[in-house]
C-alpha cells in the first residue's frame, strides 16, 4: 500500500515512502526508498530524523560530510561510481557505532577521501553489510573494532594507506571483493576474526595480509598477486591461519613469519632428490626450493639470480662464493629471502644477498649464514619470532637502515664477521634477545650496536666496535651486556652509553679515542669496569679547546643521575677533561645531576687526564682518594 507523504524535518526534503513494510520492518535490499537525498543536502540530518529501519537513498553526485550511524538503517547509493561520500574534516567518512546490537546495510557507494582517518569505521556491537561499493583514498579503507561485525561483498578497497583492519574482537567477512593498490592489504590483530572468500589481494605496496596476536583467519579461494611485501605474513605463533591453498604469484614473498606452508601452492611438486643445481635443473630458485627433498642441497652456480624466495623446509643453498653468486631482489621488491617460523636446519653459504628495498633476509626459523654477504638492502637482516640465527665469516654492510634488526625472543650468534657501513645501527636488538658476539668488527655504522628492552645477557668477546658515527655501543631499558677482551674506539661521540636500567660488566677491554666521553651512564644504569683501560677520549676538536658550552665536557667516565659505577683494577688516563667525573656544577656542568655512586675497588690508576688544560685550577673536588693528583683527574661529590 502507499503510505502518506510526510516530512522528516530536514528543510524541504520530501520523504516518499513507497516500500512494503512487514512485521520485520523494512527489508533493506529490496525495499524502495523511505527518503531520497540530493547533493548539497545533509545525509546526517536525514539519518538523525529517520525512524529505525528506514531506507535512505542517495542520488547521483558527491556528498562532502562526515556521517555517523547509530541506529538500524539502510543507506543506498545510485552506484559505486555514481554516489561518492567524502569526509570534510579529517574524520572517518562514515562511522557506524552501536552500543547495543544494531544492523546497518550500505550499498552502491564510494566512500573515502578522509585524509588521515578511515573511509569506513565500524565499532561497538554493530553488524554491517556493505556491498557493491568502493572505499578509497583514506588512511584505512575499512577499520572494524570492538565486537562489531562487517560483511563486505562485491566491493573494492583501493588506494588507501591500509586496506582493511580487523581489531579487538571484531569479525570481518570479505566475499567476492578486491583489496588492491593500498599501502598494505589486510590486517587482523588482537582476537579478531577474518574470513576471505573468493577475494583478490593484488598490487598492494606492502604485505597482502598481516596477522598478529591471537587473530584467526580463514581463507577460501583467495588470490594474492603482485604485492610488494609478503603475500601473507603471520607475526605471532599464537595466531591461526587456515583454509584452502591460495593462488600466489608475483609477490615479493609468498609466505612470511609463521604462515602455514599449506596456504601456498608450490610452483612444482616436491621430489625425492637431495641435490639439485641452479640453473642446470631449475632456472627459478623458488622452483628448486619447492622441488628439493627436505634436508637436501641446492648448488647455485656463479652468476646473478632473482630472489623472492620462501624457504619452507630444511635445506642448504650453496653458492660458488659471495663474490661469485649474487641473489638479487627484483627492482622495487621489498624482500629477498623469507625463512618461515618452525623451519630448522637451513644453511645459506657462499652467496651475496642484495637489492631488497625493505630487508634482504626475513628470518623466523633456524639458519646458519656462512661466507655470506648481505649488502645494499633496506635492512640487511630482519630477525623475528623465535629465530635462531648464526652468522659466521660473513659481512653485513652498506644497508640503508640497520645492518641487523632483531625483535622478539631471538637467539643470535655472530662469529668472525664484519658489520660495517650501515646507515643506522650495525645491530639493533630489542625484546628478549640473547646475543653472542665473538671475534667480530662493528665499524662505520651510525651506531655500532643498540641493545634495548628486555634483551637477555649479551656477550661481546674479542671484538672491535670502532669508527662508528655516533655511539659505539648503546644500552637502554633493561638490556644487559658482558664485554670481554674487546676494543671500543674511535667512535664519533661516546664509546659506551648506558641508560635506563641497563647493566654492563666490562673486563679486559679498552675504551679509547672516542669523540666525546669514553663511558657515560645515566638514569639507574649500572656499570662495572674490571681490568680495563679508558684512555684518550675526547678527540673531537670541540673537546680540545676551552669552551663556553659547559655541558660539553669530554671525560674518560661520566656518571649522571642515580647510576652506580664500579671501577676495579683499571687504568683511566690521557682523557681530554676529567678521568672520572660526575655531572655536577663543580665539574664544569650547568647543573647538579648526580645522586648515584662511584666506587673504586682494588687498585685503579688515574693519571695524565685533563690533556686540554680546561680543568686547570679546579683541583680534584669531592670525597675520594685521588685529591693529591694534578688538577683535572677526578671530580665527584
Amino acid at each position: 500500500m502507499l503510505r502518506s507523504t510526510k516530512l522528516f524535518g530536514v528543510g524541504a526534503i520530501l520523504v516518499i515512502a513507497v516500500g512494503v513494510a512487514g512485521q520485520g520492518g523494512y527489508l533493506g535490499w529490496t525495499q524502495s526508498c523511505s527518503v531520497t537525498v540530493q547533493p548539497g543536502q545533509s545525509i546526517q540530518q536525514v539519518i538523525d530524523n529517520a525512524p529505525e529501519n528506514a531506507v535512505i537513498c542517495l542520488s547521483v553526485g558527491v556528498y562532502q560530510e562526515h556521517v555517523e550511524i547509530s541506529k538500524p538503517i539502510t543507506l543506498r547509493g545510485a552506484g559505486r561510481e555514481q554516489t561518492v561520500i567524502k569526509s570534510d574534516n579529517g574524520r572517518s567518512t562514515i562511522r557506524v557505532q552501536g552500543q547495543s546490537e544494531i544492523h546497518v546495510t550500505l550499498s552502491q557507494l564510494t566512500i573515502g577521501y578522509s585524509g588521515g582517518a578511515e573511509a569506513f569505521l565500524v565499532a561497538g556491537k554493530s553488524a554491517v553489510d556493505l556491498s557493491d561499493s568502493g572505499l578509497s583514498h583514506s588512511y584505512y579503507g575499512v577499520r572494524v573494532e570492538n565486537e562489531a561485525h562487517l560483511t563486505l561483498t562485491n566491493s573494492q578497497v583501493s588506494d588507501n594507506l591500509g586496506g582493511v583492519s580487523a581489531n579487538n574482537e571484531a569479525s570481518v567477512s570479505v566475499i567476492n571483493s578486491q583489496i588492491s593498490n593500498n599501502g598494505g592489504g589486510l590486517v587482523a590483530r588482537d582476537a579478531a576474526k577474518l574470513t576471505l572468500q573468493n577475494t583478490q589481494i593484488i598490487g598492494n605496496r606492502g604485505d597482502g595480509l598481516d596477522v598478529s596476536d591471537n587473530a584467526q583467519v580463514e581463507l577460501a579461494e583467495a588470490i594474492f598477486e603482485d604485492n610488494r611485501g609478503c603475500a601473507i605474513q603471520v607475526f605471532s605463533q599464537y595466531a591461526q591461519v587456515q583454509g584452502t591453498s591460495s593462488k600466489m604469484q608475483g609477490n615479493d614473498m609468498d609466505l612470511c613469519g609463521y604462515a602455514p606452508t599449506a596456504l601456498r601452492k608450490p610452483l612444482v611438486p616436491q621430489t625425492t632428490r637431495d641435490r639439485l643445481a641452479v640453473p642446470d635443473d631449475f632456472k627459478n630458485l623458488q622452483e628448486a626450493v619447492d622441488a628439493i627433498a627436505p634436508g637436501g642441497t641446492i648448488n647455485i652456480a656463479a652468476g646473478s639470480y632473482e630472489t623472492g624466495i620462501t624457504i619452507w623446509k630444511p635445506l642448504t643453498l650453496q653458492g660458488a662464493g659471495r663474490d661469485r653468486t649474487t641473489l638479487k631482489a627484483p627492482s622495487k621488491h621489498n624482500f629477498g629471502i623469507s625463512l618461515l617460523g618452525g623451519v630448522d636446519d637451513v644453511v645459506l653459504e657462499g652467496v651475496k644477498i642484495t637489492g631488497a628495498e625493505y630487508s634482504g633476509l626475513l628470518l623466523y626459523g633456524q639458519v646458519s649464514l656462512r661466507d655470506v654477504q648481505v649488502s645494499n638492502n633496506g635492512f640487511g637482516l630482519l630477525v623475528r619470532g623465535t629465530a635462531h640465527t648464526t652468522i659466521q665469516n660473513s659481512e653485513v654492510s652498506s644497508n640503508m637502515y640497520d645492518g641487523i634488526l632483531v625483535i622478539d625472543s631471538v637467539t643470535l650468534t655472530i662469529q668472525d664477521s664484519l658489520i660495517s657501513g650501515n646507515r643506522r645501527d650495525g645491530l639493533s636488538a630489542h625484546s628478549a634477545v640473547a646475543l653472542d658476539i665473538q671475534k667480530s668488527v662493528f665499524s662505520r655504522n651510525a651506531i655500532g650496536l643498540e641493545l634495548s628492552q628486555k634483551t637477555a645477557v649479551s656477550k661481546i668477546q674479542d671484538s672491535q666496535i670502532t669508527h662508528n658515527g655516533a655511539f659505539g655501543l648503546w644500552l637502554l631499558e633493561s638490556a644487559t651486556a658482558m664485554i670481554t677482551n674487546s676494543q671500543i674506539s674511535d667512535n664519533g661521540e661516546e664509546g659506551l652509553l648506558i641508560g635506563d636500567q641497563a647493566k654492563v660488566v666490562m673486563e679486559k677491554s679498552q675504551v679509547s679515542a672516542n669523540g666525546n666521553s669514553g663511558l657515560i651512564t645515566y638514569d639507574q644504569a649500572q656499570l662495572e669496569v674490571r681490568s680495563s683501560t679508558i684512555e684518550k677520549n675526547g678527540s673531537q676538536r670541540a673537546c680540545l679547546s676551552a669552551r663556553t658550552d659547559e655541558t660539553a665536557v669530554c671525560n674518560g667516565v661520566t656518571a649522571y643521575d642515580e647510576t652506580r659505577v664500579i671501577l676495579n683494577n683499571s687504568v683511566i688516563r690521557n682523557n681530554t677533561d676529567w678521568g672520572v667525573s660526575a655531572y655536577l656544577r663543580q665539574c664544569g656542568y650547568d647543573k647538579d645531576r648526580f645522586t648515584g655512586q662511584m666506587i673504586f675497588q682494588e687498585s685503579n690508576t688515574v693519571k695524565d687526564n685533563n690533556t686540554s688544560g680546561n680543568q686547570n685550577g679546579k683541583g680534584n673536588p669531592g670525597s675520594h682518594t685521588f685529591k693529591d693528583l694534578p688538577d683535572g683527574q677526578v671530580c665527584l661529590p
